[in-house]
């Protein structure tokens, strides 16, 4: 399922498609990155898979695909 996110001083906030990324931070805010992403189980493993794309044209800014990926994974595995 599609998905949207903007990273914040390394933190995802994950949220609808239905909400525009200049509505959850604002211009002025330190976004590091912005755009979509797609969560899926892997076959063997059943570890998550994330795979980020686009852009935030609201906010003017790129995902950084490699980079977000592996921000946004942890933060879903994280274990308390």
């Amino acid at each position: 399922m599609l998905r949207k996110y903007v990273i914040i001083k390394g933190q995802p906030i994950l949220f609808s498609t239905e909400i525009i990324h200049a509505d959850v931070v604002s211009k002025v805010t330190d976004v590091e990155s912005a755009g979509f992403f797609i969560i899926t189980n892997g076959d063997k493993d059943k570890k998550i898979n994330v795979m980020c794309l686009g852009e935030s044209v609201s906010l003017a800014i790129n995902s950084r695909p490699e980079i977000d990926e592996e921000i946004i994974k942890e933060f879903l595995t994280l274990k308390y």
